[in-house]
């Protein structure tokens, strides 16, 4: 069940139904998008006064999926 939602909301999963099974994996919007706010919040945790600037990118992010998917 968890995998099911992590492939739904998270990652997008593409089969190739080839002779050789081939499969690919690519983050969502909403996954690239968490994965870039855990980065964040572990680089302010690393370095509290690049945190403006980290929290700055992450809205420039947001902003851009959200005008500019």
């Amino acid at each position: 069940m968890l995998t099911q939602t992590l492939q739904d909301e998270l990652v997008n999963r593409k089969v190739y139904l080839e002779v050789l099974p081939k499969v690919e994996y690519s983050l969502t919007p909403a996954g690239a998008t968490y994965y870039l706010r855990q980065w964040a919040e572990k680089r302010i945790m690393e370095q509290p006064s690049q945190g403006k600037k980290i929290v700055t990118l992450l809205h420039i992010y947001c902003f851009l999926q959200l005008y500019h998917p």
